[in-house]
């Protein structure tokens, strides 16, 4: 489990990651108030933590990339959520500290946020459909 320092600097690297890229896209002149789908990645060791963290995430509203969670290479896995906010919202301090906290609650890391592609946003998992939940 987390512990408040592990959070805190989990923080503090998106708050530096965010501030970084903020700039960059800003710069490019992004519009930072447009609404667009975002894509949010997640971590965890254990299918079963990963599988809980993908009801959670569910459960808040998020549509899912997979239903499933899916094993890396690195022998973790990963979980993919989409929302629609503006580049604005997603890296509020607020918004990146409920995603590492519900993250941390099923020993999961929320590694950021990518911009989605609107053909891959259609394919997204639909609300009709729950994610499958293993006894």
């Amino acid at each position: 489990m987390s512990t408040p320092t592990n959070i805190q600097s989990e923080l503090n690297r998106h708050r530096s990651e965010n501030a970084t890229r903020l700039q960059q896209m800003v710069e490019q002149q992004f519009n930072t108030e447009i609404t667009r789908s975002f894509v949010l990645t997640f971590y965890a060791d254990d299918y079963g933590d990963a599988e809980g963290l993908g009801r959670l995430l569910f459960a808040k509203g998020m549509r899912l990339l997979t239903l499933q969670p899916e094993h890396t290479e690195s022998g973790a896995y990963h979980v993919r959520a989409v929302v629609k906010h503006s580049l604005r919202e997603i890296t509020q301090e607020d918004f990146i500290c409920d995603l590492i906290n519900l993250a941390s609650g099923v020993r999961a890391i929320y590694r950021g946020w990518a911009l989605l592609a609107p053909d891959a946003a259609e394919e997204t998992q639909p609300h009709d459909s729950t994610p499958d939940i293993q006894q």
